[in-house]
């Protein structure tokens, strides 16, 4: 499982979570330094993520490669203050699955 948390020794950042142990290794340290909306993408080497708008109410829509280790903007976007709160509009990165028989 990949998430954002505060990891004792190393602070906040992005964590995977080894199902059933207890290994948890960092992802992108020092390059994704905000939380947001991730998603690994269906070969595993990407990560489709976004953050939450900043005091301008920006928020940018980007790739990690974690083979590379970098990360590509894809867009910044903004989202007006009426969108705030409990009523907003939330652009969750997903992927399209394309299915072939």
């Amino acid at each position: 499982m990949l998430a954002w948390t505060n990891n004792a020794e190393k602070g906040y950042g992005f964590y995977v979570f080894r199902d059933k142990t207890s290994l948890i290794s960092g992802v992108g340290s020092g390059i994704l330094t905000e939380d947001g909306h991730c998603t690994y993408l269906s070969n595993k080497r990407w990560i489709l993520n976004d953050t939450y708008p900043d005091e301008k109410r920006g928020s940018t829509r980007l790739l990690y490669d974690t083979a590379l280790d970098v990360k590509i903007p894809l867009a910044n976007l903004h989202s007006p203050p009426s969108y705030a709160g409990e009523w907003r509009c939330d652009t969750i990165p997903d992927q399209v699955q394309t299915v072939r028989r």
